[in-house]
């Protein structure tokens, strides 16, 4: 009779995942992509860790994160798991920031100040100064007949 020969049993050993980088960032999203991790079987998903929570899972090497916010620093981690649920260690984190939002929106009106009228009285230029000239102590814009821009001219 020979002798048992020890079983090698070869479970649970998913890799982390490793190569993480950011793919595109904008105000409103980070994309990111990695390496595909390994198991003796077969790696069947990944989970994306958004500051240490678990936002998603994905089967493929990459994932883009919709729910974030301009101006702010968010790190990542992953993990790698196996049809028997078989999860692997995190990767190490990444930060990613994405940039600050255009200024899109214009001043808005100024309230609570004082100001007084007084009539100007403007001859017409020479035709070749009616695009701008200076009447008052005010650089008047104008041109097609109708009102002008007019600005305090020093």
């Amino acid at each position: 009779m020979e002798p048992a020969r020890p079983c090698l049993h070869l479970w649970g050993f998913v890799t982390t995942p490793t190569g993480t980088q950011p793919t595109t960032v904008t105000t409103s999203s980070i994309g990111l992509s990695w390496s595909p991790s390994t198991d003796n079987t077969a790696v069947t998903g990944y989970t994306i860790y958004r500051c240490c929570t678990p936002i998603a899972t994905t089967t493929t090497t990459a994932y883009t994160d919709t729910a974030v916010a301009p101006n702010t620093t968010y790190t990542y981690a992953l993990d790698a798991f196996d049809a028997a649920g078989n999860h692997s260690g995190q990767s190490p984190g990444l930060q990613v920031s994405t940039p600050a939002a255009a200024d899109t929106q214009a001043p808005s009106v100024p309230t609570g100040g004082s100001y007084e009228t007084t009539p100007v009285q403007v001859t017409k230029p020479p035709a070749r100064d009616r695009k701008r000239f200076l009447a008052g102590g005010f650089w008047l814009f104008g041109g097609g007949g109708g009102p002008g821009c007019v600005r305090h001219g020093r």
